[in-house]
């Protein structure tokens, strides 16, 4: 067992090793590392604390002059996004009164943490600035650096006054129509343009005009014409989802919010909806109604539109088919409420000179993103032209004998003629023609036939009716016969020609 023994030694703790070559020797007692620790620093405190002091100042003086700057860029940039670099900008450091900096455009610089401030000089130039633009730098800006967009307007006097866009919308949807009014004050000659944004950015949207000019203190309304990708994103099938997108005049960072509901799909039923047969006569009103009904679960911010497309026809020339065709009431037919129907009320009026014929086409109804196509064969037939005549209710062939009185000359027989509209077509321009019998056959009311029509068949003045007067000259022979052939000529009101109809014989037989 080796002998304690006391050793004194200035470094007191530190390892002594007596024994040539490191091995062998005797070892004493180690004082404690708290012993070494208070023996070192009484006598060295002093000079410690003074390195501490001046290395934590340091620390701190780096950090402010160089270890906490935070690499900062500045733009001024205009509503679009566009770099300004035509105006003046200042920089100032918290509520200091001169400029730390003076730049234009962008200006990339190490900033230490604090408040700032930038003003923008826009005097003489298109642009305008209401309000300065502040922002902070903060230490933790530092790792990815601090990026502040001063965003200025141009000095435009302008501004939205009405917005009318569909509140509905539909994936595939294409050409929904809406308004936007533009008021244009009393400083304002440039034209402008708008943007549409947010909700709206995913749309392909076109107005009318796109270049939008108007004078001072006028109004301009804007057509807006909206089309939706089929393949949009829409979470909602069933109720659609709820959007918003913005309008605002390029330029100005004044905006409209305009919501809408995006649906995936939207229905309506048409009924009926199979193949349709018509048949019609020309000359007569012709209708058959359909009923459109909103199925969906919101109400259709788009009237519906109805279209006629004729495939063939062998008589009569396709364009003007397509004019035979109206609806009631007029298109497009009233934007349907949820659960609401239209009665859609098809009208044909084929004209007097249409041609008998078979006539194939489809009807239409449509939005922008829906579209119901009927298919339909039209039997159409002429407009009938024919005038009935009679004399005593004989169509072709009446007798008459005619007597001399008791001063020698023949007596007069009353006759009543009758002629009838049998036709679907007014008839005007009627004469009498007697073959030369000018003297046996002769009008009581020789203003009869003065600007006579005759209505089309089953309504009021289709037909009319006068007394002819039968007799003879006194040149007849007694016992002698003449035939008269009477007859009625009018104008055709298919063709415009002049026609006859059939002519009848009147017997006159003296005695």
């Amino acid at each position: 067992m080796y002998p304690e023994t006391e050793i004194e030694n200035d470094n007191a703790g530190a390892f002594n090793d007596t024994n040539e070559g490191g091995f062998g020797g005797e070892y004493g007692p180690q004082p404690s590392p708290i012993d070494t620790a208070k023996e070192f620093f009484q006598k060295n405190g002093k000079s410690l604390l003074i390195l501490l002091v001046v290395g934590v100042a340091g620390f701190f003086l780096y950090d402010y002059l160089i270890g906490s700057l935070v690499k900062t860029t500045i733009s001024v940039e205009d509503t679009e996004g566009m770099e300004i670099d035509s105006v003046e900008a200042l920089l100032y450091e918290g509520s200091n009164a001169q400029p730390a900096k003076t730049f234009y455009g962008t200006l990339t610089l190490d900033l230490r943490p604090g408040d700032y401030r930038v003003e923008v000089d826009t005097s003489g130039s298109e642009y305008t600035n209401t309000r300065d633009f502040s922002f902070n730098v903060s230490p933790e800006d530092k790792k990815d650096g601090s990026t502040q967009t001063m965003v200025v307007e141009k000095d435009l006097d302008v501004k939205l006054i009405n917005v009318s866009l569909p509140t509905t919308l539909v994936a595939g949807q294409q050409d929904a129509q809406g308004t936007i009014t533009i008021q244009f004050g009393p400083a304002q000659s440039e034209p402008v343009e708008l943007v549409f944004e947010d909700a709206f950015e995913a749309m392909d949207i076109v107005t009318q005009p796109s270049i939008i000019s108007g004078g001072a203190n006028s109004t301009v309304i804007v057509n807006v014409l909206i089309s939706i990708p089929s393949t949009i994103k829409v979470a909602n099938t069933k109720t659609g989802d709820t959007k918003s997108g913005t309008i605002r005049v390029k330029y100005l960072k004044e905006e409209e919010k305009i919501p809408f509901t995006l649906f995936k799909t939207f229905s309506l039923d048409t009924n009926p909806k199979t193949p349709q047969t018509f048949a019609a006569t020309a000359n007569k009103l012709y209708t058959k109604t359909f009923t459109i009904k909103n199925n969906a679960g919101a109400d259709l911010s788009e009237g519906i539109r109805a279209d006629v497309t004729i495939k063939s026809s062998q008589e009569n020339t396709l364009g003007e088919i397509s004019s035979w065709f109206t609806w009631l009431p007029s298109q497009p037919f009233d934007a349907l409420k949820k659960g609401a129907s239209v009665l859609a009320q098809m009208q044909l009026f084929a004209p007097a000179n249409a041609n008998t014929d078979t006539i194939t086409g489809e009807i239409k109804f449509y939005t922008g993103f829906w579209s119901q196509i009927i298919p339909f064969t039209l039997n159409l037939t002429e407009a009938k032209v024919e005038m009935k005549t009679t004399i005593d209710g004989a169509p072709l062939t009446k007798t008459y004998t005619i007597a001399k009185n008791a001063n020698g000359t023949y007596e007069t027989e009353n006759a009543l003629l009758k002629i009838e509209n049998l036709g679907a077509l007014p008839i005007e321009n009627i004469l009498l023609e007697t073959g030369g019998c000018d003297e046996y056959i002769k009008l009581l009311d020789t203003t009869f036939f003065f600007d006579l029509t005759l209505n089309e068949k089953g309504k009021t003045g289709s037909s009319k009716t006068t007394t002819l007067q039968i007799t003879a000259p006194l040149t007849a022979l007694p016992g002698s016969t003449q035939n008269c052939l009477v007859q009625l000529s009018y104008l055709d009101p298919k063709t415009g020609d002049v026609a006859q109809n059939e002519p009848i014989n009147v017997v006159v037989e003296t005695q």
